[in-house]
């Protein structure tokens, strides 16, 4: 045992010895080390300290008309200025842009290159400061857009029209990608020029208080990409709207909008134009062969009682003497008031004016034979749009029923 105990001793001593041993070693390198010139490893260095100024970050290159916008982010206040590098026509070209960070937006850089062709480009962005220090390249590319893209864009294609009482309803087709939307320009029936522009979410505009004897037009806007910064449009294209010089749909047994029947009795006349009272309670009687019809009938009908009801069609006609006639169907035996009328423009009169500015109208009053034929003659110096059909105040437990209508030329 008690050589035992002497051999655990040497080697605690030996270690002992060991780990002074690399202390020592450790101290010694340390103090070599604290004797080294901060600066000595910039010998290594043969031009001296390289500095770079930040980089232009983020470069984005928005599209426009003959012309691109460069945008990047840049937040080291030590640069001055960017040179941008793109070629064109073969040629290099340089542009330079002195940067005050103070008079930029927060942290953006946004520049102009103008004169551009109508291709694609590579642009090379360096920055510099005022110490002769320049970054490393950033490379981006982008387009400018001319009229070889604008020759390519055709207009909204219009659906239908359609001529209200409040103006010329436009329907539209689905608009097509990267379009913006659709200016219009107009004239009102006081002969003002109006304009107004359709965004491309929409497909139904109302011209309101459109002259519709009157050409408007059309233009469509386009960008190339979302991010464009200008537009650029399809060619001014004219619409009209051409009115019939005849009659459609004019005698029973008389079709019916796609509307369908209401209550598998009442449809509204297809090819007349209506206001609110004169489709209300629908104006063809599927019970009596489809006659036209104004009516109101107490606890049956969706409205009792109509206030100037309006059944028309919308005609161009020539110069000359006209007869409009109106056979006449069922009569109730008491009548408010009720006029076949032919009136200027594209809406009939209202009830309390058709006897004063009405082209020409007949009354319709109770006892009137079934089959009678109430005839309008009027005159036209020149081309004209009439309109010709009924108007109407009808009580509850009144109704007017019509066969046929004609348009004469004398």
């Amino acid at each position: 045992t008690r050589k035992e105990s002497s051999a655990a001793s040497d080697v605690y001593k030996r270690q002992k010895k060991n780990i002074f041993g690399f202390l020592f070693v450790i101290f010694f390198c340390g103090i070599c080390i604290s004797c080294v010139d901060s600066d000595d490893y910039k010998k290594y260095l043969a031009g001296g300290e390289i500095i770079y100024p930040q980089k232009a970050d983020s470069v984005r290159i928005l599209p426009g008309r003959e012309r691109v916008q460069v945008e990047w982010l840049m937040v080291d206040p030590r640069v001055t200025s960017c040179d941008i590098y793109y070629e064109q026509g073969g040629i290099e070209k340089l542009f330079n842009l002195p940067i005050d960070l103070t008079s930029h937006d927060r942290d953006t850089i946004r520049v102009i290159i103008d004169d551009l062709e109508e291709t694609s480009y590579r642009f090379k962005l360096i920055t510099h400061d005022d110490y002769g220090n320049s970054s490393i390249t950033v490379e981006a590319e982008g387009s400018a857009y001319g009229k070889n893209y604008e020759s390519s864009l055709f207009n909204r294609v219009i659906r239908t029209k359609t001529v209200t009482p409040e103006g010329l309803l436009i329907n539209w087709y689905e608009s097509e990608q990267m379009e913006v939307g659709v200016d219009l320009e107009y004239t009102d029936s006081k002969g003002s020029i109006k304009k107004v522009f359709m965004p491309d979410s929409i497909n139904q505009i109302l011209l309101d208080d459109c002259d519709v004897a009157t050409p408007f037009t059309y233009v469509t806007r386009y960008k190339p990409v979302k991010e464009a910064i200008d537009e650029f449009y399809a060619a001014k294209e004219q619409g009209i709207v051409e009115f019939p010089s005849e009659l459609t749909n004019a005698q029973a047994p008389f079709e019916i909008t796609d509307q369908g029947w209401w209550n598998d009795r009442f449809g509204v006349a297809k090819g007349w134009n209506t206001n609110e009272a004169g489709r209300v309670n629908g104006n063809v009687d599927r019970n009596f062969n489809n006659a036209m019809t104004i009516w109101s009938w107490p606890d049956y009908s969706p409205v009792q009682g109509l206030y100037n009801a309006k059944i028309y069609q919308i005609l161009s006609l020539n110069p000359g003497i006209y007869t409009f006639e109106a056979t006449v169907g069922r009569l109730s035996a008491s009548i408010n008031k009720e006029y076949v009328v032919v009136s200027k423009g594209i809406e009939v009169n209202n009830i309390e004016d058709v006897e004063r500015f009405a082209l020409s109208y007949q009354e319709v009053v109770p006892g009137i034979p079934e089959g009678t034929v109430l005839q309008c003659e009027f005159e036209l110096k020149e081309t004209s749009i009439v309109s010709v059909g009924l108007v109407a105040n009808i009580e509850p437990s009144q109704e007017t029923q019509y066969n046929k209508f004609e348009l004469k030329k004398n």
